[in-house]
């Protein structure tokens, strides 16, 4: 539940759905790559764009849940 599934724009163009790399690191840090140089963009490893919507399916469903117990 805490990881936040997002829709972005790609600079070479077209879009991609998947995960902010400095938000993951905080939930599976051994999931992001960080480089040694701070210039450098850290990278999503093991993650697919699948994995992220079923990540969203996953919370959308558990918010579901939670508000019929309620």
């Amino acid at each position: 539940m805490a990881l936040n599934p997002v829709s972005f724009d790609l600079k070479a163009g077209g879009s991609n759905i998947g995960f902010i790399a400095d938000e993951m690191l905080e939930v599976y840090p051994d999931s992001v790559d960080v480089p040694e140089d701070p210039d450098e963009m850290k990278s999503i490893g093991g993650w697919s764009r699948t994995d992220s919507r079923l990540v969203k399916a996953i919370q959308e469903l558990t918010a579901r849940l939670e508000a019929l117990e309620a």
